[in-house]
């Protein structure tokens, strides 16, 4: 839930807690087993190998969280030489080879177009069926990709996630970004949009101003001063800059 601090968020907080119930149970969940030091020990010196090792010693712990994949993970682990706890590569099995196979397969899946939808300015969005599949789909390849940068993702009834294509946005300390939009974003109620920058690691990037997204609940204006999200009934062109806090913006610009 949001707080926005409005005067209401106390009352709408107890509206939840007055139509909830907490009920004692005796049921409980067994424990999994606690990581230790010998569960990284010993890996391969080989990527593939020792990703397949982790997997091993992580599978109890990291159970499927439906029925269906609950039963059918595990004999496809057992194929690729996953067995109670520990990894050996099958005979039959060329990891090179694998490798090549899932590489080809991810590049044709990026460049079919019907899987990335136009959204018109060279951005483009995952096509919604891939969104979510951690329930029910079976779309290995879509499934591996989302998984590297958004964890599978919201489905698309929550959230949408565009990209500018396959280029990759990277900001360097004598570069800038200036997004355009020609018009505020529509809201949903208690819904946002934001742009959020990350570090090579993948972790917010620290800076003095303790800002790590700008959107519709920053203070972004128009170039009139008016704040955009300030007025339901204005609309118009506004800019975000994105660059190093060593530079000072535009002698022109409204907020930072």
């Amino acid at each position: 839930m949001e707080l926005k601090n409005n005067g209401t968020d106390v009352a709408d907080v107890n509206s939840y807690l007055d139509n909830s119930t907490l009920v004692r149970t005796n049921a409980r969940t067994p424990l999994l087993p606690a990581l230790s030091l010998a569960d990284f020990a010993n890996l391969s010196h080989t990527t593939a190998v020792s990703i397949l090792e982790l997997t091993a010693r992580f599978e109890s712990r990291s159970v499927p969280e439906t029925p269906p994949f609950q039963a059918a993970v595990p004999a496809i682990l057992a194929l690729a030489g996953i067995r109670n706890g520990s990894y050996s590569q099958p005979a039959s099995v060329n990891l090179t080879l694998a490798s090549a196979v899932v590489n080809s397969l991810t590049s044709a899946f990026l460049h079919t177009p019907s899987n990335y939808p136009s959204l018109g300015n060279g951005w483009s969005i995952l096509n919604s069926s891939y969104i979510g599949t951690y329930k029910s789909g079976t779309a290995i390849i879509p499934r591996a990709l989302t998984a590297i940068s958004l964890y599978l993702g919201n489905t698309a009834d929550e959230s949408l996630y565009p990209t500018l294509g396959s280029t990759q946005l990277s900001l360097t300390d004598d570069e800038a970004y200036l997004f355009t939009f020609s018009g505020k974003p529509p809201v949903a109620k208690n819904g946002f949009w934001s742009l959020t920058m990350y570090d090579d690691d993948g972790y917010l990037v620290s800076n003095t101003e303790n800002i790590y997204a700008v959107g519709d609940r920053s203070n972004i204006t128009f170039p009139n001063g008016n704040l955009v999200y300030g007025n339901a009934t204005e609309d118009g062109s506004f800019q975000i800059l994105v660059q190093d806090a060593n530079r000072s913006p535009p002698g022109n610009w409204t907020a930072k």
